[in-house]
């Protein structure tokens, strides 16, 4: 019975002891409830982090990016042998010796605000980034945590801030037209960038009024996809009058990216109009005949064409069939389309061929300043003596035959004059004696 006795008390006491445990643990709760309500922080380690901010922001594809996280701890006890992971997927690259998971070793309860511990990484972009939003992952853990916790994603801005549509190469067929004709202008635009352009609205525009375009001066392309490519042609025309020149175009490129804004692009393309000058040479007027004489000969050279002929020169080349006694290059200056000069040298004549052939050389620059050297043969008809008087180029002696002929008059008339005197003389003295 005694025993039975004891066995009940020693469960009473145990019971009340369980009772008193519970309670103070229930006490304990209801404190730490109070504690947390009246400082805000939970009775508990308690990680935030925030995304602070990037640089540059947003990044261009192929560049680098700081990435900065701040790290608080809300929560009113430690936290303790805090680890973070970066885990960077495309089109995010950490450099070779750089580690993706730092220790950050303690962080204090209530550590927050300005007493935050902060975190960078440094991350090189893939050069062929898709312009936008682009998500970057983190985890971590503490010593309190068997696992780490992977976060929700962040986003770190990624877009491109330079025209991505090249125009790779640009055609003229053929490369150098005369006026009147027509040229494809052959352009080849690329996307080089890895988002898709859209809306590509390519116009060609010349800069004067010497060439039409035939058909139509707009092109339009619906999309362009990352690193595709795509060949457009117009075709052009000159006007009969184009100068030979280089003519200019504009070309206008307007486009839009995948986050709908919009870009213009402009190039230079240049069409050549290249007419070979055409001119005309002649002998203009001759004072040389015949064989053995002395003579200025005129030589005439006229602009026929349409393209200038620039600091042009005419040279009398040496020849056996004459001597020359003048200079013999003579300066013409700036012969425009429709316009003429002439060059006067002196020479001696050697042959009594039927035709002397002078041999010259005319040099001038075309509009592209490319000098032009040609040699013409110009045929002088020469003629006898005999022909020479008949056609009237030489003077015959017909002076001296004049003055000759007034002598012999003269003469003559001095004689008769003397005759008719004698005879007057005596007629008169007959008179007398009868």
């Amino acid at each position: 019975m005694k025993k039975t006795n004891k066995n009940n008390k020693i469960i009473l006491f145990s019971l009340v002891g369980i009772t008193i445990l519970a309670f103070s643990a229930i006490l304990s709760a209801i404190n730490a409830s109070d504690v947390e309500a009246a400082s805000g922080f939970p009775y508990s380690e308690d990680l935030h982090i925030a995304l602070l901010n990037q640089d540059p922001a947003p990044v261009e594809p192929g560049k680098y990016v700081d990435i900065r996280f701040s790290v608080e701890n809300y929560g009113t006890t430690d936290a303790e042998n805090v680890t973070f992971v970066l885990l960077p997927e495309y089109p995010f690259y950490l450099d070779d010796g750089d580690n993706a998971e730092k220790s950050l070793g303690k962080i204090n309860g209530g550590q927050i605000g300005r007493d935050s511990v902060y975190i960078k990484y440094r991350l090189r972009v893939d050069k062929n980034a898709i312009d936008g939003p682009t998500a970057l992952k983190i985890k971590y853990r503490t010593s309190n945590l068997k696992t780490f916790i992977e976060l929700d994603d962040f986003e770190v801005d990624v877009k491109t801030k330079n025209v991505r549509l090249l125009i790779e190469d640009i055609k003229v067929l053929p490369e150098r037209i005369s006026p009147g004709e027509t040229a494809d202008i052959k352009i080849t635009i690329k996307n080089v960038f890895a988002s898709p352009i859209n809306n590509i609205r390519l116009k060609l525009q010349p800069s004067a009024t010497y060439f039409s375009i035939l058909g139509s001066d707009e092109k339009i392309i619906t999309s362009l996809g990352a690193n595709e490519e795509t060949d457009i042609t117009f075709k052009v025309i000159s006007n009969g009058d184009a100068k030979s020149e280089v003519h200019q175009f504009s070309l206008t490129a307007d486009f839009s990216d995948t986050l709908g804004a919009n870009y213009s692009k402009t190039n230079t393309v240049s069409v050549i109009v290249d007419e070979k000058p055409s001119y005309m040479i002649n002998i203009d007027d001759t004072k040389v005949f015949s064989k053995n004489q002395k003579g200025k000969v005129t030589i005439s050279v006229s602009n026929t064409g349409l393209s200038e002929m620039r600091y042009a020169v005419l040279e009398l080349m040496p020849s056996d069939d004459y001597e020359i006694l003048s200079s013999p290059k003579s300066y013409l200056g700036i012969l425009k389309s429709d316009d003429f000069q002439t060059a006067e040298f002196t020479i001696y004549t050697k042959t009594n061929k039927a035709f002397i052939p002078l041999l010259v050389k005319l040099s001038y620059k075309d509009n592209y300043n490319q000098l032009i050297d040609e040699q013409i043969v110009l045929n002088m008809k020469m003629y006898s003596a005999t022909d020479a008087k008949k056609y009237g180029f030489i003077a015959s002696n017909g002076k001296f035959n004049w003055i000759l002929a007034v002598i012999v008059l003269s003469v003559i008339g001095f004689f008769a004059y003397r005759k008719f005197r004698h005879q007057s003389k005596k007629f008169k003295k007959e008179i007398i004696k009868q």
